[in-house]
């Protein structure tokens, strides 16, 4: 369903159309509002002129949130409108729009709009692009999902891994099986721990066939499966929950609480919001293809970060004084103990952005006691003034567009 809109430009004028758009029903319809709004949200979306009025603005943001819109993704400038004025009364504005429902983002994928250039007219024209394809840029990083802690084969998963022999120690140990498990973890989640969706869709198929049954012969057999399988499916839907806050970043949301639909949307929004469509070199060529993009970042970080600047460095080591006891000194100086590391690990949030190697503290606390000896001794390592190998010290280049 798309609705076009021209608004008035007064708030008086402009409040029926908002009451009229808070009574539609789109149902579980895909939904695009688009058109000259003639409002703000916030002064951010304007420069120059008279302020423009709070109560406006709330009563459009009122009719935004009701409708369960948000704005489409733009690929340029945020201002559309300007009055041609001249001097100090020159303002501009947003004043042309497009806005979503969460059927529609997730229907048509990386739709996006964008402002071109203003020439005779007040207002710049806007275009809406509906049919970019999802263009790949190689397979995604391994991420630890704190979903598969709930299933209950996980912890007997992990350690018949964990417990395989290595001959190296330390950090290196730690490291190797780390990797090792990264490979087994990314196996089960396509055999076993991701199914998530298919195995609920399931079990609800399943919780239906076997009501239906139960209506028609009162059989303690069919009510006894019916139980059980109720009883699984809440198992399958916790580990949804614990899946999507993980995934949408969204840490002011308690754990457990059910909105799905929203955190599913705002996954979809991030995912939108940081994919590059295109890049622009400095000599103003224009790279559009992820192979392009690819290959430019690459030349790019490669050049820069293998630029050497001849830097003299300077021995500041004697303007140090020191400024503490020889007990804190030893005090520092000693290996943590075990709870020294368990505290430090259990402190980071469970729904943390992991490290490169795709491990969150999510895994470390639920599998503390089959890691936590290789755990310690590696950290002890580290203080021992073991240098870090690879797999701790490699970071992302990420491209933010």
């Amino acid at each position: 369903m798309v609705t076009f809109v021209y608004a008035k430009c007064t708030q008086l004028e402009s409040r029926g159309l908002w009451e009229e758009h808070g009574n539609i029903q789109v149902n579980e319809s895909p939904w695009l509002v688009v058109g000259d709004i003639n409002a703000i949200r916030s002064d951010s979306e304007r420069l120059g002129g008279n302020p423009r009025s709070l109560l406006a603005m709330s009563e459009f943001n009122g009719c935004v949130d009701i409708c369960g819109l948000v704005e489409m993704r733009s690929q340029s400038r945020i201002i559309s409108w300007c009055n041609g004025h001249e001097g100090s009364s020159r303002s501009w504005a947003r004043l042309y729009r497009a806005l979503v429902n969460i059927n529609f983002s997730n229907t048509f994928g990386l739709t996006f709009m964008e402002y071109l250039t203003r020439k005779s007219s007040d207002h710049c024209p806007m275009m809406v692009h509906l049919s970019l394809p999802r263009s790949s840029y190689g397979p995604s990083p391994f991420h630890f999902q704190n979903m598969w802690c709930l299933h209950e084969s996980f912890s007997k998963f992990v350690e018949d891994v964990w417990v395989q022999p290595e001959c190296s120690h330390g950090l290196l140990r730690l490291a190797a099986k780390l990797k090792k498990l990264k490979v087994a973890l990314k196996m089960g989640n396509r055999n076993s721990f991701g199914k998530v969706d298919l195995t609920i869709k399931a079990l609800e198929e399943k919780m239906e066939f076997l009501d239906f049954q139960l209506q028609e012969m009162r059989e303690p057999k069919v009510e006894a499966e019916l139980l059980l399988t109720k009883m699984e499916l809440v198992e399958w839907e916790a580990r949804e929950e614990s899946r999507w806050p993980q995934k949408a970043k969204r840490k002011w949301l308690q754990e457990g609480e059910q909105n799905s639909g929203f955190f599913h949307a705002s996954v979809n929004q991030r995912w939108k919001a940081t994919f590059v469509l295109s890049m622009h070199l400095a000599d103003g060529k224009t790279l559009a293809t992820p192979e392009e993009i690819h290959q430019g970042a690459l030349d790019h970080f490669r050049t820069f970060l293998t630029l050497r600047l001849n830097v003299q460095q300077v021995d500041l080591i004697d303007l140090v004084q020191p400024l503490i006891s020889e007990e804190d000194n030893r005090w520092l100086c000693d290996a943590p103990s075990v709870e020294e590391v368990r505290e430090a690990v259990f402190s980071i949030p469970k729904h943390s952005l992991p490290g490169p190697d795709g491990f969150g503290s999510g895994f470390y606390m639920a599998c503390w006691e089959i890691l936590k000896d290789d755990v310690v001794e590696a950290t002890r390592e580290f203080f021992n003034g073991a240098s870090l190998p690879r797999f701790y010290s490699s970071s992302y280049i990420v491209l933010i567009p």
